[in-house]
């Protein structure tokens, strides 16, 4: 019945600032870019911008994906109706991405536990974005001979960077302002409150001039703002809301910092290699999968706490020329690489 080459399925795409998503449509432009046949599950209206899904277009897309010979199954809501809808079976052309959340929401979930794990069991391949996320997968899986099968299918692909938007543009950015950035969905799971306290200390305590800008949008976004507004840093802090991949670009090229205290296991930190890779120094916690995504005291910095932080920030004000100097451009995780790590997965 497969006569069509690949589909991916992504109900998060961009401009949405979320890794599945961001992955979905690099994974897409750069199979595109090597003359793949590959589609993706993008519906826009006559303004351009993504339309919200509705139940029924979703499972069209699965349905029509059965046309393919390779389904990539991306983001969690198209591996929940995929599972609604076939029970985990239909599975020998899936591949199955894991982000992140897959442990919490379809293996502890017992209304998808054997299902998924049906699924992932008789995939064509399963790729993790980082060795975080296939151990957590693994971790969470308490039958040893599935766990061992399951293992058996899991790929590690690193999520790529489109070097075409996101490089460095080489802009003289002046030292003061300190420029700040932070992109991620608006959350206080993000870290959001420990950020502005530091920013408020580092204003307050190390006189530093320092200018934040935030990009992204979330639920959580009232609670963010008035939050900043409470430890009087209005002023110091510019709201960007959700924008495109090109605009983040040019945000971190004009930044010094990216700076991103999630406080949620990570499954990667695809931004941190984005900011890397526009020259700007990224900091964030030394746990999970952020330990991959950043080359510690050459792409950015790791950091354990508040504390260490605010010293890893005033250091790199003091020495700017030297710190800017050492930011990475993170080549061992471009597009290219990616896409061929892809491709070689599908054609086994």
């Amino acid at each position: 019945m497969a006569n069509k080459n690949i589909i991916i399925l992504s109900k998060e795409l961009p401009p949405q600032v979320g890794g599945a998503g961001i992955v979905a449509e690099t994974l897409y432009n750069g199979l595109k870019l090597k003359h793949v046949d590959v589609e993706i599950s993008k519906i826009s209206n006559d303004k351009g911008s993504t339309k919200v899904y509705s139940t029924l277009t979703v499972s069209r897309f699965i349905i029509l994906s059965l046309f393919y010979k390779t389904i990539v199954l991306n983001d969690l809501y198209f591996k929940k109706v995929w599972l609604k809808l076939f029970r985990g079976y239909f599975a020998k052309r899936c591949i199955v991405y894991l982000h992140g959340s897959e442990p919490e929401f379809l293996i502890q979930d017992k209304a998808y536990k054997t299902h998924f794990l049906r699924l992932c069991i008789n995939s064509k391949r399963i790729i993790a974005v980082s060795c975080f996320m296939k151990q957590k997968l693994l971790d969470a899986i308490d039958d040893d001979v599935v766990k061992k099968n399951i293992e058996a299918k899991i790929s590690i692909i690193r999520n790529g960077i489109d070097m075409s938007i996101f490089y460095n543009q080489n802009f003289e950015v002046p030292s003061n302002p300190l420029v700040i950035v932070s992109a991620s969905r608006l959350v206080k799971e993000k870290g959001f409150f420990t950020k502005a306290n530091i920013i408020k200390e580092l204003i307050e305590k190390h006189s530093l001039n320092i200018k934040w800008h935030i990009a992204g949008s979330g639920p959580d976004s009232d609670l963010i703002t008035n939050y900043i507004d409470e430890l009087g840093l209005s002023s110091y802090v510019v709201f960007h809301g959700a924008i495109t991949q090109q605009k983040l670009a040019d945000l971190y090229n004009q930044g010094h910092i990216f700076l991103l205290l999630s406080e949620l296991r990570e499954s990667l930190g695809l931004v941190y290699m984005e900011a890397s890779s526009c020259g700007c120094f990224s900091i964030g916690y030394e746990r999970y999968g952020v330990k991959e995504a950043i080359i510690n005291d050459v792409s950015g910095k790791l950091v354990s706490d508040q504390q260490e932080c605010i010293t890893a920030i005033v250091n790199f004000y003091k020495n700017y020329s030297l710190s800017q100097n050492k930011v990475d451009k993170c080549l061992d995780f471009n597009r290219d690489l990616m896409v061929d790590a892809f491709m070689t997965e599908t054609n086994k």
